[in-house]
């Protein structure tokens, strides 16, 4: 009886393993289909690099804590990142980002350290078939800005895997105000390559006038056959040089007595803009879980990411500053409190520059034509104020 129970269990492990292999195996076959297809014509579009960069984040901070011992303070890189993204053809585009401040450099480590890695193929205006590393679509505002542009932090962001190899389908429609995206991708909670536990994600970006949002329904698995749901709800609000959001997400698992408001993290930002240098920001946030006893030893726990018993939140002012009339060099500054254990006091100031080599190649381009000398024979030349006939 005991090896009829086993064979059964067995079965329906190789049946659902099977069932996400067809999935992931079906969407990466249009990008395949795709793509001879576009070999068997000429494309009128040729290849194109659109982003070629590098961007760095440099702070200076000091924390000051209700516990002496965890007091600390000094400069610290944050981020060196290098991106590229481009066209291969009107129908394929790719895109890359890799973290370079990365302690050990190897294979594995700087693969870990890539945010993303994936082809695009567009089929016509309103769907888009994406495979490679991905980000791992879950709603909210907080979570979907860069991570360089974050600066203090919910306890759910700080402890999620955010990139991981998968394959997605998105809708948009005709006017790209609505996205809609179905993912299937490894579990954030994957140890060790090829662990056969996945997430499946829909999200929503929708943008409605002065209202955008970024909601999505998250069914993740966080061991084998074991899953966690998230419902995220991020809501923006934008009027002239004032905005602000708020992010709600609901964490919960099937075998939890209550179902909403017991697991949960709350965020709201306000963002004013004095003129194109000037902003000025308040964020604060909140976690909690109560879903289990604090004492749930975390093998057993559902929600791995905001432990059972945590409360946790945390609330600051800062700003930026702009010095030249775009977004390549940004100062920061801000004042933070967090409370966890303990209470910690947060004063950060940083510097975030990008560099942009696909303006500096133009700029470069246009400065030498501009400078070049008239030859001696008299042949025209452009020249940058040249007012001559």
């Amino acid at each position: 009886m005991l090896a009829k129970s086993n064979f059964f269990l067995l079965k329906k492990e190789a049946q659902d393993t099977m069932k996400h292999h067809v999935l992931i195996l079906t969407l990466l076959s249009v990008l395949t289909i795709g793509y001879s297809q576009e070999l068997q014509k000429d494309d009128p579009d040729p290849y194109r690099i659109n982003t070629l960069r590098f961007e760095a984040r440099i702070d200076y901070e000091g924390l000051i804590t209700s516990d002496t011992s965890a007091n600390s303070g000094g400069f610290a890189g944050r981020f060196i990142n290098f991106a590229l993204e481009g066209k291969l053809t009107h129908r394929f585009s790719y895109h890359y980002r890799q973290r370079l401040n990365i302690a050990d450099v190897t294979f594995s480590s700087f693969f870990r350290g890539c945010d993303w890695l994936y082809l695009d193929y567009h089929l016509g205006k309103h769907f888009t078939f994406s495979a490679g590393k991905q980000i791992v679509y879950i709603g909210g505002f907080e979570y979907d800005y860069a991570p360089i542009d974050v600066f203090y932090w919910s306890r759910f962001w700080n402890n999620v895997v955010c990139y991981e190899m998968g394959a997605s389908v998105a809708f948009h429609d005709t006017a790209r105000n609505h996205t809609v995206l179905f993912q299937v991708c490894n579990s954030p909670f994957v140890s060790k390559p090829f662990e056969n536990i996945y997430a499946y994600n829909l999200i929503w970006y929708g943008k409605m006038g002065f209202f955008s949002t970024i909601y999505s329904l998250n069914l993740i698995e966080y061991a084998k056959n074991h899953y966690i749901t998230y419902i995220s709800l991020g809501n923006k609000f934008t009027f002239n040089n004032l905005s602000f959001y708020i992010d709600f997400q609901n964490r919960a698992s099937f075998a939890q007595k209550n179902f909403l408001f017991k697991d949960f993290t709350l965020i709201g930002q306000i963002d004013y803009w004095f003129n194109h240098h000037w902003n000025l920001f308040i964020k604060g946030g909140y976690d909690v879980n109560h879903a289990q006893d604090a004492a749930t030893p975390y093998q057993m726990a559902y929600d791995k990411l905001v432990l059972p018993g945590e409360e946790y939140y945390y609330c600051g002012i800062g700003g930026f500053y702009y010095p030249l009339n775009n977004e390549m060099i940004r100062l920061h500054a801000f004042f933070a409190v967090n409370h966890l254990d303990y209470t910690t006091y947060q004063l950060n100031a940083g510097l975030t520059w990008k560099m942009d080599f696909l303006q500096a190649f133009k700029y470069l381009n246009t400065q030498k034509i501009y400078t070049q000398k008239r030859p001696r024979k008299g042949h025209r030349t452009l020249e940058k104020n040249n007012n001559e006939d």
